[in-house]
């Protein structure tokens, strides 16, 4: 048997070494940076450390023994949740665990992350992303309008982007020859706010100098408050002030270095602080604008009355491209590199310059299926489910219905929904085969099976050219048309044909 002085030495040692270790315990937890709180089963406090001692500024014994929410966060059972929002203000993740005690209790540990740095990276990339999406509906609906309805898609154009900016007032002003007055108003605004389009239409712009020489040196003009512009601006101080403006942010426009007009925001309801993301969406839809009303300029000429409908055609499916850039921008390089080696193969096979044209045009936009596509499918670095994949393969019915209604001399609606048609009956989305795939078709298809074998991609590296043409050949006439695939061979072996990009 144990000794009893033994016995108690090592209790009193032990005792020792455990309080040792709850003085580190609580040093370390007093020097998380993060507030730290321990409630009973009532919810009442029992602990803190520093952290949270700073956060509501009180000594301990006014914060031990009260209900949390009295206290920090002033929310009640927000601990219980992972994530929770403050006062529309700061966001905190919480990391909890529940300590039982002797006496039949749970006490709560609880751990407040401040991630408002986070929420803001995710808000500012969710942002990002619902930006582009707005400019490719935007540059799709441009390049959709007939001619008739371009004022209908302008109107459109400015409504959205003032929605979507939050802001008092968006609209689009176009001046006459000279910047001389303001010849067209397209306005939106909320419904606080009155029109200001009866009050600037016809406005001479002579009588405002500053802002003439502004929009004569390509600036921006960027007015967070109104009352602080300089006095070489009284004038055009005047005017806004007289249609209750507080806060304005106005894009020049130019058509061929020429002023024709401005794009702009307004706040009525407070001042605002203009942002990089304003100018931004402001710049990218201007210059949406100003290829539309170039277009409008473009249709009303008479010398160019025969070419029209081709070169309109010709605008509309570079809108396509180019709507799909800021949202896939693999695909749109893609695009590019089909549509040089769909023009060269139309060509090499003897078809006219329009229908090289019109092959051409085709093969730019044959992918156009893809942007109503998920984009952490089309971007993901690696395999694809067989699910995803035939999520995948209607891309060429999506894009079949985004153009068919478009009027065009060439068949670009039936190339973009048989792309991936086979030969032998084997592809997507119709299994047509032989004689039953257009000609257009047909080229569009080794074009782009070559651009996609000699691309690189992260998840393969690209072919080579001559692994490539080898390739074709093993399925010529299988999957590929065969004076195609030779046409292919010839210009890339003795035309020495090559992709750019």
């Amino acid at each position: 048997m144990l000794d009893k002085d033994v016995i108690i030495s090592e209790c009193t040692r032990a005792k020792g070494q455990l309080k040792s270790c709850n003085i580190l315990l609580t040093e370390f937890i007093d020097k998380l940076h993060d507030p730290v709180v321990a409630l009973d089963d009532e919810q009442k406090v029992v602990a803190i450390n520093r952290a949270y001692r700073q956060q509501v500024k009180l000594p301990t014994k006014k914060i031990v023994g009260q209900p949390y929410w009295d206290i920090f966060p002033k929310k009640k059972d927000c601990l219980r949740e992972k994530e929770f929002q403050i006062d529309d203000k700061d966001y905190y993740r919480v990391c909890s665990v529940d300590v039982p005690t002797k006496q039949n209790r749970t006490y709560s540990v609880h751990i407040l992350e401040n991630i408002n740095d986070r929420v803001a990276i995710e808000k500012e990339l969710e942002h990002r992303v619902a930006s582009d999406r707005l400019v490719s509906e935007i540059a799709l609906t441009f390049a959709m309008l007939q001619f008739s309805h371009l004022d209908e898609g302008i109107q459109y154009a400015v409504e959205r982007i003032g929605k979507f900016a939050q802001v008092d007032r968006s609209y689009l002003w176009v001046f006459s020859e000279g910047v001389r007055k303001i010849e067209y108003v397209y306005e939106w605004h909320i419904a606080k706010s009155q029109a200001q389009k009866e009050k600037v239409l016809n406005y001479d712009l002579r009588d405002l100098p500053w802002f003439r020489r502004v929009i004569a040196k390509i600036d921006t003009i960027y007015v967070p408050d109104i009352k602080k512009l300089p006095d070489e601006a009284r004038s055009e101080r005047k005017l806004w002030s007289s249609l209750n403006i507080k806060s304005l942010l106005q894009i020049p426009l130019f058509i061929e270095s020429k002023p024709f007009g401005i794009i702009g925001f307004d706040q009525i309801s407070k001042a605002k602080d203009w942002d990089a993301e304003d100018v931004a969406l402001l710049r990218v839809i201007g210059q949406l604008l100003s290829e539309a009303w170039s277009h409008k300029l473009f249709t009303k000429s008479k010398k160019r009355a025969a070419n029209d409908l081709e070169d309109s055609l010709a605008q509309s499916i570079q809108a396509i491209a180019a709507a799909i850039e800021h949202t896939d921008p693999y695909t749109f390089t893609h695009q590019q590199r089909v549509g040089k080696l769909a023009s060269a193969l139309a060509a090499e096979l003897g078809y006219a310059p329009a229908q090289v044209k019109g092959i051409e045009l085709a093969a730019l936009i044959h992918d156009v299926g893809h942007i109503k596509l998920p984009s952490e499918i089309m971007s993901r670095p690696g395999p694809i489910s067989n699910k995803e994949f035939e999520l995948i393969k209607r891309h060429p019915n999506i894009g079949y219905e985004i153009i068919k209604n478009i009027k065009s001399p060439w068949p670009l609606a039936e190339v973009v929904l048989q792309h991936h048609e086979r030969i032998n009956g084997s592809g997507y989305p119709l299994g047509l085969a032989g004689e039953d795939i257009c000609h257009e078709a047909k080229i569009v298809a080794v074009a782009d099976v070559v651009s996609a074998m000699t691309s690189h991609r992260p998840f393969r590296p690209a072919m080579t050219m001559d692994d490539a043409l080898v390739e074709l050949q093993n399925n010529s006439g299988v999957l590929y048309d065969v004076a195609v695939v030779n046409a292919c061979g010839k210009i890339v072996r003795e035309n020495g044909f090559g992709f750019d990009v």
